[in-house]
């Protein structure tokens, strides 16, 4: 029988790079760069914080007497697999057809089971969830369903990047915090750390730079009045697939504190940023985590982030590197062979 409060999140204060100078004076005006690598997670993502935040509560409250089931095509699925197998939980996810082969033998590897559900979008598998977990209630065993991105203890989980940053800073605000929307599980989690942390130091929080790709755009359309939720993705960046996002972050986008700006980058870009970051930097991330990193890496203007916000030597800008787990050469050399990697083409809000 576990102890109350035995449970701990599993996830760790990550790296805050400094970006090396001819990177940032090639690219970003020589302002103060860094990257925020998340993908030194346990599981390869930032989603750890969120996921692995929630899985421990719910141990807690249960004695870790539970059982806990996950929709996902890709991070939070494998969040959810590392947590339970660190905490020697029982864990099933919920994949869509889409799912990679690599995704579902690192599930595999961490002992949980796999349901694969029919259809190729996240929503169909979290429809399968439910109806399964409607289907155990009286298993006797408490059956807890981890939402990928919306709830607030997932939310609680990622905001704790913020305070890193802030500490990682000396204590100073960043100019602006550039990451991708899936759900908005993240951006939430960013909005409120940052959000807090100014309102403790009667400063304001930085910008929020919150970059998709064409295919995946769900936030993009809700904030500008476009088709929303989306019908389907057809984006190579699968781990953004949500055809919409947590009502919350529309919410926070409304308030205008902080401040969000949207930015939609192509396929093209996001593959330019994972071969980029591979060849400076010399790590391996998704497409998804490229979205957001292709807004620095830009070989035919100074920088394409400078058409978001201005940017100069003063200027202290963070790229969140979220990481991912379904990555490795073979998929970088496909990605890059079948969507090419430049130009850099955005559209903003």
């Amino acid at each position: 029988m576990a102890k109350l409060d035995e449970y701990h999140p599993c996830y760790r204060h990550t790296p805050l790079l400094p970006c090396p100078p001819h990177l940032s004076r090639r690219y970003l005006n020589s302002a103060r760069a860094f990257f925020k690598l998340e993908n030194l997670q346990p599981s390869g993502s930032f989603k750890d914080r969120g996921i692995s935040t929630f899985i421990a509560a719910h141990l807690n409250k249960w004695n870790g007497q539970c059982e806990f089931v996950c929709s996902s095509s890709g991070n939070a699925g494998v969040a959810a697999a590392t947590a339970c197998h660190q905490f020697h939980a029982k864990c099933t996810v919920f994949v869509p057809s889409i799912t990679p082969q690599l995704t579902r033998d690192r599930l595999t590897e961490l002992g949980a089971t796999i349901v694969a559900a029919e259809g190729d979008m996240w929503p169909q598998a979290h429809a399968a969830l439910l109806e399964y977990v409607k289907g155990k209630d009286d298993s006797g065993v408490p059956i807890v369903t981890v939402h990928p991105f919306d709830d607030d203890l997932v939310w609680k989980g990622h905001s704790s990047m913020a305070r890193e940053i802030f500490e990682d800073l000396g204590g100073r605000m960043p100019d602006a915090v550039v990451a991708v929307v899936g759900g908005g599980g993240l951006l939430i989690g960013l909005a409120d750390g940052f959000t807090e942390i100014a309102n403790e130091n009667g400063v304001e929080p930085p910008t929020l730079v919150a970059v998709e790709t064409f295919g995946a755009e769900s936030f993009h359309n809700a904030v500008n009045g476009k088709k929303y939720p989306l019908d389907g993705i057809t984006s190579v960046a699968k781990s953004l697939g949500a055809t919409k996002v947590a009502d919350r972050l529309l919410d926070i986008y409304n308030n205008g504190r902080p401040d969000i700006r949207s930015v939609v980058v192509t396929d093209k870009d996001a593959v330019l940023g994972v071969v980029k970051f591979a060849e400076e930097m010399r790590m391996l991330v998704e497409p998804a985590c490229g979205a957001g990193l292709s807004l620095m890496f830009s070989d035919d203007k100074p920088t394409c982030l400078s058409d978001v916000l201005p940017l100069g030597l003063n200027s202290t800008v963070v790229f969140v590197v979220c990481g991912g787990s379904s990555v490795n050469f073979e998929l970088i050399q496909k990605w890059r062979s079948e969507n090419g990697a430049w130009p850099v083409h955005v559209s903003i809000t």
